[in-house]
């Protein structure tokens, strides 16, 4: 996580307290009820990506190093 985000300790907690409290929730259904804003809501149905583009080992280079 970038510095400029802070400690990632700090981030999360602030995460996981906005979806106690539902912001999240709110934010994605009024988002998804208006028009133009469709095109900044981002879930799994618009990004995807496989492991390797996050740099995860093949299994080949996976079975190599363990040995």
């Amino acid at each position: 996580m970038p510095k400029e985000y802070g400690k990632w300790n700090s981030v999360y907690k602030k995460f996981a307290h906005w979806s106690e409290i539902g912001v999240w929730e709110r934010m994605f259904k009024f988002v998804a009820q208006v028009p133009d804003m469709q095109s900044v809501m981002i879930d799994s149905t618009v990004v995807r990506a496989q492991a390797c583009a996050a740099g995860a080992l093949k299994k080949m280079e996976d079975k190599r190093s363990k040995h």
